[in-house]
């Protein structure tokens, strides 16, 4: 059976250990959509797993993760939708987790708009 579904969460690139520059190598047809997260440079052990994706991401810019980079390699016009819980924002209002979250986005997509015409 062929691949249906590659990473599309900057999280977990895969294969494990993967950069941004490996999503050239897959059809982008196998990406619809891609969710934007921070983290830690360094991942957790895969026991770690379910703890980070259950509270442990960031919202973009709060970790150190290649996010213009991982934007830029899927076409432009590709959906993308933040999938952070994070318990660092956990006690916010809903209303506040999404402001937040908006904003940390607007930054994210500024800073990968400001490379792309080479500011």
């Amino acid at each position: 059976m062929g691949i249906e579904h590659v990473g599309d969460h900057p999280a977990r690139v895969f294969p494990p250990g993967g950069t941004p520059a490996d999503i050239a190598h897959y059809d982008p047809a196998l990406f619809p959509y891609y969710h934007l997260c921070d983290a830690p440079a360094v991942p957790p052990a895969p026991e770690g797993w379910r703890t980070e994706a259950r509270g442990g991401r960031l919202y973009p810019g709060e970790g150190e993760l290649w996010l213009p980079e991982f934007v830029a390699a899927f076409p432009p016009g590709t959906p993308a939708a933040i999938e952070a819980p994070s318990v660092l924002h956990a006690a916010a209002p809903p209303a506040e987790r999404a402001r937040l979250a908006a904003a940390a986005c607007r930054r994210l997509f500024a800073e990968c708009l400001n490379r792309m015409e080479g500011k």
